[in-house]
């Protein structure tokens, strides 16, 4: 992984486990709100609250997100699409 994606790994693994998993299932994996909160077993408004947490927790480390709100999402995207899961452990 890059430097940019280790930042950004260390930076979700900052994150309290349920802001964690709304926001990749948000911006990362791209479900609405809505299906955010059913997968994660919350109110729409709990997740929306979870995110907007994540969002603040995640610019206060990676303060280059705030300058583009989108950029959360596409940094995420491809963090996901290259098999990066914060967390997991690294196979032998």
């Amino acid at each position: 992984a890059d430097a940019g994606q280790a930042a950004l790994a260390a930076a979700l693994l900052r994150l309290r486990p349920p802001h964690r998993r709304v926001v990749l299932l948000h911006e990362g994996v791209g479900l609405g709100l809505p299906e955010t909160a059913a997968e994660v077993e919350a109110s729409t408004l709990a997740a929306a609250r979870r995110l907007v947490h994540a969002r603040q927790d995640l610019t206060a480390h990676l303060p280059e997100l705030s300058d583009e709100p989108q950029q959360l999402g596409s940094r995420l995207r491809a963090f996901l699409a290259a098999g990066e899961v914060p967390g997991r452990p690294t196979p032998p």
